[in-house]
């Protein structure tokens, strides 16, 4: 960090999260110098209360864009390849890296299991709840899968959306199987199918001093940042208030 060089910003409060975006992709950028935030029309001259609620409000934007979906809290990465293509999931990670490199707050929002799942993990998905999943086709399919008794009296549409999701042998596995071919089909759909949405966005972490690969090496440390876990011995955060 150079915290002797300061960097100013000017920002419209009615284009916050555009105003965070349009600052990352300037080719002057950089995370390491000390950033002196004014709102437009505000009386702030710069002081460290208006650079936190910048981030605050850049990051619960984030929450509430297209780049994410599901229940507060629990939110997953969409597949948005209008979204991809402009590098959007890239400047998000980007905008995490610098809120933290400044003392500012991460996202506290993703899935735990998606948080996990990024950090390389393997974490239990047999009882991954399917109404946390925003597209109410899919829904119905997992939960159609998840409460089924017996392979042989799912439909064929569902088997085949199953073999579509990277079991092709479905068709041949017994029925006691069920749970782990549903955390399979939980994981393809929550991650697999996203993995350019996912890199992007932590290779945008990783823009900022290789953040990202101190999360993976440290992920339960950062468990609390990324997610709305709570911290050991405080008290639970509102799941929309980053």
């Amino acid at each position: 960090m150079t915290p002797d060089v300061q960097t100013h910003f000017h920002v419209p409060r009615s284009a916050i999260l555009s105003s965070a975006f349009a600052a990352l992709k300037n080719p002057s950028f950089s995370f390491r110098t000390t950033p002196i935030l004014h709102f437009v029309g505000d009386d702030d001259q710069g002081h460290e209360g208006s650079l936190g609620e910048f981030f605050r409000l850049a990051l619960l934007e984030v929450q509430e864009s297209s780049l994410l979906e599901g229940q507060p809290g629990h939110l997953l990465m969409t597949y948005d390849l209008v979204a991809l293509e402009e590098r959007r999931y890239f400047a998000a990670g980007a905008l995490v890296g610098w809120s933290l490199c400044h003392g500012g707050p991460g996202l506290r929002c993703l899935h735990p299991a998606l948080y996990q799942l990024m950090c390389g993990h393997n974490p239990s998905l047999e009882d991954f709840d399917w109404r946390e999943v925003a597209d109410a086709d899919i829904q119905v399919q997992l939960q159609q899968l998840r409460t089924c008794g017996s392979i042989q009296k799912l439909s064929p549409r569902l088997c085949e959306w199953v073999a579509d999701c990277g079991l092709p042998e479905f068709y041949t596995a017994h029925t006691r199987e069920l749970p782990s071919i549903y955390a399979c089909v939980v994981e393809h759909y929550i991650y697999h199918r996203l993995n350019s949405m996912i890199s992007q966005f932590t290779e945008g972490v990783n823009s900022c001093g290789g953040l990202w690969d101190i999360m993976k090496a440290h992920s339960a440390a950062f468990l609390p940042v990324m997610t709305n876990t709570p911290e050991p011995g405080s008290h639970s955060r509102c799941s929309r208030s980053p």
